[in-house]
């Protein structure tokens, strides 16, 4: 096994540059991928093998992009507090009431707020859309376990050990809640 000689610092993987903004993040790949899932959830051993590396591999960007979104909500918060202090402080508003008053009405706070809550509406989105990909991958580890067909010939006893549920069935795969369509979560 060679020595990897270059450098990898998740610093440059969490970097947060100014003027990052989740919104203009291409998301293409997660479209391709869900272009690429079949319509009714229905999964043949062929496409699970293909779709099983194609959903790993969006997971990883996601989880790459997802760091960044939690680092930048986190800094848009902050500064959202920042500048409610400073609006606050800065008030000539005799009463503590007053001076809140005068930092909510704020033109620079209330940017501050939309960003915000832009920064937390891309945090959820992107949670869900990992969490929808994440369930989508493991239903193609199930139909290839069981047509035992993991990749390296390995097969996840956890999958062989427990009630196995129709690995054809969308519901789990698609985000879906299994008893708002009527299967019992619990049967196996």
């Amino acid at each position: 096994m060679g020595t990897n000689t270059r450098t990898r610092l998740l610093r440059d993987r969490l970097s947060v540059e100014a003027g990052f903004d989740p919104e203009n993040i291409d998301v293409g790949f997660i479209d391709d991928l869900m272009a690429d899932w079949p319509a009714d959830g229905t999964l043949d051993m062929n496409q699970a093998d293909r779709l099983s590396s194609m959903t790993l591999d969006v997971e990883n960007k996601l989880i790459d992009l997802l760091c960044k979104v939690i680092k930048w909500e986190e800094m848009a918060k902050n500064a959202r507090d920042e500048v409610y202090a400073a609006a606050f402080f800065s008030s000539r508003e005799p009463t503590q009431k007053g001076r809140d008053n005068a930092a909510l009405c704020d033109k620079e706070y209330n940017e501050s707020v939309a960003t915000y809550a832009t920064a937390k509406a891309v945090l959820k989105w992107m949670e869900r859309k990992l969490d929808t990909i994440s369930k989508r991958h493991y239903l193609c580890k199930e139909v290839l376990a069981a047509h035992g067909r993991l990749r390296g010939g390995e097969d996840d006893g956890h999958l062989r050990n427990r009630g196995r549920r129709d690995a054809s069935f969308p519901s789990d795969a698609l985000g879906g809640d299994a008893d708002l369509l009527g299967n019992d979560p619990g049967q196996g």
